[in-house]
């Protein structure tokens, strides 16, 4: 959009003699222009923005991997030691019959 009002702005400047003119139209395609390069520089900030929070949600992702990979990796071990001491238990228990 910004290009093709670009190009209307200077074919109108471009033009010989008489019909080179300062009017309405001239000064509409310059406010549009410069309403246009402001939009493009609000969504690239947006864009910014968005890409900044996408790699801060991408780093908690990480760490939270990480944390559920550390935790199932004690939970495992846990049960091996109830199971050992389990095991150990039946062992050690006399028949007192």
């Amino acid at each position: 959009m910004i290009k093709l009002a670009m190009t209307r702005q200077e074919n109108r400047h471009s033009r010989p003699g008489m019909d080179l003119v300062r009017d309405e139209v001239s000064y509409g395609l310059c406010d549009e222009i410069q309403q246009l390069k402001a939009e493009k520089r609000a969504l690239e900030d947006q864009l910014k923005q968005a890409k900044h929070a996408w790699n801060i949600l991408q780093q908690q992702l990480h760490r939270i991997e990480d944390e559920i990979a550390v935790k199932s990796n004690s939970i495992m071990l846990e049960k091996r030691a109830l199971e050992t001491r389990r095991r150990l238990n039946t062992e050690i228990t006399p028949n007192t019959e």
